[in-house]
C-alpha cells in the first residue's frame, strides 16, 4: 500500500512538472497539499530527482532567463520565494555578466523614458529600475549608456 501511494504521489508530480518546471519546493508543496505522506513524498522526490526532472540548478537558470526586465534584487527574491537557496540562487545569478545587465536595465530606461531627456523624467525612471531589483551601479551605468546614446543622436541628425 506504501508502495501504491508513493507511485501515486510520484505521478502527481509528474503531473504537476508537466505543466511546466519547477523547483523541487514547489513539487515538495504540491505534494504536501494533495495530501501525500513524508515518506510518499520523499520517495517520489528521490525518483524525480534521479530522473532528472527536478533541478533547482536548471530551474533557476531559466526563471533568469525568462524574466530579463528583472534585476538581480527582484529575481533572487523571487527564486527565494520559489524556494531555491540562497547559493543555488546566487550561482544562477552569477551566471549573467555585467553588461548584460546594464542592458536590461537599459531596456527598462528606453520603455520608461521613450526619448525623453529631462532630469526628472530620468530619475524617475532610473528609480523604477530600481525597483525592478537592479541594483544602483546597474541603474548608473545604464543612464550614462541612455546619456551617450542621446548625443550620439543629436550628431546623427
Amino acid at each position: 500500500m506504501a508502495e501504491q501511494n508513493s507511485a501515486g504521489a510520484l505521478q502527481a508530480a509528474l503531473g504537476y512538472l508537466a505543466r511546466g518546471s519547477k523547483s523541487m519546493a514547489q513539487v515538495r508543496q504540491y505534494l504536501e497539499k494533495k495530501g501525500f505522506q513524508d515518506g510518499e513524498i520523499h520517495a517520489a522526490m528521490d525518483r524525480l530527482l534521479a530522473y532528472g526532472f527536478v533541478d533547482d540548478q536548471a530551474y533557476a537558470r531559466r526563471f533568469i532567463a525568462t524574466h530579463p526586465s528583472n534585476g538581480q534584487l527582484l529575481l533572487r527574491q523571487k527564486l527565494r520565494q520559489r524556494g531555491i537557496d540562497q547559493d543555488t540562487a546566487q550561482d544562477a545569478l552569477s551566471d549573467v555578466p555585467e553588461e548584460e545587465q546594464v542592458d536590461q536595465a537599459l531596456e527598462v530606461l528606453k520603455k520608461k523614458l521613450k526619448g525623453q531627456r529631462d532630469r526628472d523624467a530620468v530619475r524617475k525612471a532610473m528609480q523604477a529600475a530600481l525597483r525592478r531589483g537592479f541594483p544602483y551601479a546597474i541603474v548608473r551605468s545604464a543612464a550614462a549608456r541612455y546619456d551617450e546614446e542621446a548625443v550620439e543622436d543629436l550628431y546623427d541628425q
